[in-house]
């Protein structure tokens, strides 16, 4: 038929021409024209659904056309080929579909990329800059704690302690500089730089116990206190709560110590430590391992209410002033050879764990009401059982055990009484043997 189109003679611009074409012909024009031209996400897409409208619009119009012109089977063959069309058009708009948001979102991961990139650059940056600030408050803190003059050692103890708590990772290292000073000699007694120097001491005391407080933020409970051979004058660590170790080995505590209350998770040791003053445990709670081998108590020392969840070691002690014992909890312990020059008291307390006095050399003791759970050794102990006097003209017994209880094995092989008056044994609790076999009385 001479008005039949070819696709030769489509004119893209001709009203006159296939409409369905012309649609298709003008949304490729359209998206060419946007990916060329750098066009949004807009015009492709606005084109899908003029391309839709179009569709829908020249199917109608091409059958009216076609049916106005030709026969009822070339009608159909048109509807027949615009359907096709039709097809074939989604498809291609399905397919662009497809590449369009795969390309977006290459370009959004992309996108990701570099800003995930950008922001560990910037974070990398940002922390070298604050561990470079980090670093030049530390050297200047140690700088001034080097200082000959005490006001500004003292100052250097603040910046030191403060940048402790700004300085998380290195909040060990901070502490162990406030350590070290206290392990170097102290000056000569009796001088002004000597009575400087007590202040810069007691001013680390008082920061170590400040952040040791059980709700204290920042706290410093963690860390590790390495106090080995310290000059400590005024030591109160009293109400701490220390998750790390402490370490008072060789330690010189001048003045009075308070330990009160104390919660030591972690394991401590006074192995050779001096006690100048009074000394005081008193209700404090060890739950690790505590040794205080051949540690000298020159004035009083209580330990009344202590609970010690794991083995306690006092051998070799030298308790010259009072030592007390009472309503004290005790794992195992051992007193091997420890010297009791004045009074010792362990009434109303408790030995869960075996037990080891051996050698040990007591002064007036007293042991009333107290519970030996485990196997309880007395060998070779010296007890001056002479009665005393109580310092109202009345003599007491120099030894009691009244009513104290032995639950496990026992024994006082060779332990050696001065004077068996002065030895109380009244109400004892024992299992089926000679509590007293193999000691003697003089």
């Amino acid at each position: 038929m001479t008005d039949q189109l070819s696709p030769s003679s489509v004119d893209l611009d001709s009203p006159t021409a296939d409409p369905i074409a012309g649609s298709a012909a003008w949304v490729t024009r359209s998206w060419l024209e946007s990916r060329l031209l750098g066009g949004s996400i807009m015009g492709p897409l606005s084109a899908l659904v003029v391309l839709g409208v179009l569709i829908a619009g020249g199917v109608a119009a091409t059958i009216i056309w076609q049916l106005n012109k030709s026969t009822t089977i070339d009608a159909i063959k048109v509807g027949l080929t615009v359907a096709g069309g039709i097809g074939g058009a989604a498809a291609l708009l399905m397919a662009l579909r497809k590449q369009f948001v795969l390309e977006q979102d290459k370009a959004g991961a992309l996108e990701e990329r570099k800003i995930s990139a950008e922001a560990k650059r910037s974070a990398a940056i940002e922390s070298r800059d604050i561990d470079a600030a980090f670093r030049e408050r530390y050297g200047a803190a140690a700088t001034q704690l080097g200082s000959g003059e005490a006001a500004v050692r003292l100052a250097g103890v603040y910046a030191m302690a403060n940048l402790a708590d700004d300085w998380i990772a290195q909040r060990q290292q901070c502490v162990d500089v406030l350590c070290a000073y206290l392990r170097l000699p102290p000056l000569p007694a009796g001088t002004r730089e000597r009575s400087g120097d007590d202040v810069v001491r007691r001013t680390i005391i008082a920061q170590f116990r400040h952040h040791l407080d059980r709700f204290a933020l920042p706290g410093w409970r963690e860390l590790d206190f390495n106090l080995t051979g310290a000059f400590l004058p005024g030591m109160n660590f009293d109400g701490i709560w220390l998750e790390g170790s402490l370490d008072l080995s060789n330690a010189t505590l001048n003045d009075s110590a308070d330990f009160r209350e104390a919660v030591f998770m972690g394991r401590t040791s006074f192995i050779g430590a001096v006690f100048e003053g009074l000394t005081s445990f008193n209700a404090s709670s060890f739950r690790a391992p505590a040794v205080f081998r051949g540690a000298k108590f020159l004035g009083p020392v209580v330990f009344d209410g202590v609970h010690f969840d794991e083995p306690a070691i006092f051998s070799e002690v030298v308790f010259s002033g009072s030592a007390l014992f009472n309503n004290t909890s005790f794992g195992p312990v051992r007193f091997i050879d420890a010297q009791f020059l004045l009074n010792a008291e362990f009434t109303i307390s408790v030995f869960n764990g075996p037990t080891d006095f051996m050698g040990a050399n007591f002064g007036p003791v007293d042991f009333a009401e107290s519970w030996f759970l485990g196997h309880t050794a007395f060998r070779r102990v010296v007890f001056q059982s002479r009665p005393v006097s109580d310092g109202e003209g009345r003599d007491i017994d120099g030894v009691r055990f009244h009513r104290a209880t032995f639950a496990g094995p026992t024994t006082f092989d060779r332990a050696s009484f001065w004077q068996k008056r002065g030895a109380v044994f009244s109400a004892v609790q024992t299992g089926d043997y000679d509590l007293l076999r193999g000691a003697h009385f003089d």
